[in-house]
């Protein structure tokens, strides 16, 4: 079985601060249908000792809530993705493409209640962005907290923005229409941002992703990764399994700030752990070793 260093990960920024954790975005389609798929994109473990949530691509409610039934008690909670911005996600009708279909997001939310079978504590997200408008994105907003979902996590964009700065204003004025806990995402990463997009919005929690895989300490207070972090990194990828094309491209991205460019590109030309390991030492002034 191939494994990925997903599940790593997530236990390496729990132990850098991180209350709650995702899977990345999962197909749920796939997922539902092919055991081979589950065994890829789906591993947990006893360690994981906070709430984890399932992250899933669908965009009928026969996908979700299948794919849903699989994953219930394995996690703490299962995630609706209507934020993915990605044009291939757009054409096929994922991700924010859903937020142009809202009466699908309504089916699947009341489905979900209605079938899966769950303890309160067992969640149900939607990860959302803006609309055109203010008024729009609230109506909307407020039709999915009536479908009875969980909490919504809001990415202070649109699907059409890329690098201009997130809107936190908007958020704000969301949190306040709603009774639901709203998460907020977009422009975190330290914890400064943390800070600030806490205070203007406030926002039950704060979300990073790309901030997370430049800095998986973010939370800890660390302005880039420490050489600790990306030693325990190492240690639970050895002990949980990994691919190791999946590793290089997480540790590009955890030394991405603090490292030229030949490095990281030395980085990505290692074929092998041990390949990897003899020039981490050398370059990084670390004894790390696997036993």
């Amino acid at each position: 079985m191939v494994r990925f260093s997903k599940l790593p990960f997530r236990l390496l920024v729990r132990k850098y601060g991180c209350d709650v954790t995702y899977t990345s975005m999962i197909m749920s389609d796939s997922f539902r249908l092919s055991a081979a798929k589950r065994s890829h994109e789906f591993v947990t473990s006893q360690d994981e000792t906070g709430p984890v949530i399932t992250q899933f691509a669908a965009n009928t409610v026969e996908d979700f809530i299948g794919a849903s039934q699989l994953v219930v008690g394995y996690c703490d909670g299962v995630d609706l993705n209507c934020g993915c911005p990605q044009k291939w996600a757009m054409h096929e009708g994922y991700g924010a493409a859903l937020l142009y279909s809202p009466q699908k997001i309504f089916d699947i939310v009341r489905q979900f209640r209605n079938q899966v079978e769950h303890e309160a504590a067992f969640s149900m997200s939607v990860k959302l962005r803006l609309l055109s408008s203010l008024n729009e994105t609230v109506d909307l907003y407020r039709q999915i907290e009536k479908c009875g979902v969980s909490f919504i996590g809001v990415h202070s964009r649109t699907h059409q923005m890329r690098t201009e700065p997130a809107d936190h204003d908007q958020l704000a004025e969301i949190k306040k229409s709603l009774q639901i806990p709203v998460v907020a995402n977009g422009d975190c990463f330290n914890l400064e941002d943390y800070r600030l997009i806490s205070e203007k919005t406030k926002a039950h929690g704060v979300m990073s992703a790309r901030g997370l895989l430049e800095n998986p300490a973010l939370f800890a207070g660390y302005e880039n990764t420490p050489l600790c972090c990306i030693e325990d990194f190492l240690k639970l990828c050895v002990k949980y399994g990994f691919n190791f094309v999946s590793f290089k491209k997480l540790f590009y991205w955890m030394i991405e700030r603090n490292c030229s460019k030949s490095e990281r590109l030395n980085i990505l030309a290692c074929n092998s752990m041990s390949q990897f390991l003899d020039y981490f030492k050398d370059n990084f002034n670390s004894d790390f070793s696997i036993r």
